[in-house]
């Protein structure tokens, strides 16, 4: 018997605005938007990783201290 699979990421376009009067499927596209850096990955029988990086200016970075 195969183990089950968990379903991958979908694939999606940052470009393209989401249903905004959908209850969800906006999480990919605000990552995106606000994000600097993404990276999407998928791992057999362990599912999905999502990473982002968000690059902070020093005034940003003083006030956050």
């Amino acid at each position: 018997m195969l183990p089950a699979l968990r379903p991958a990421l979908p694939a999606t376009d940052p470009g393209v605005l989401p249903d905004l009067t959908a209850e969800s499927g906006r999480g990919l596209f605000l990552i995106h938007a606000l994000a600097d850096h993404v990276q999407l990955r998928t791992h057999p029988q362990r599912g999905a990783t999502v990473s982002f990086d968000k690059i902070l200016t020093a005034p940003l970075l003083r006030t956050a201290s």
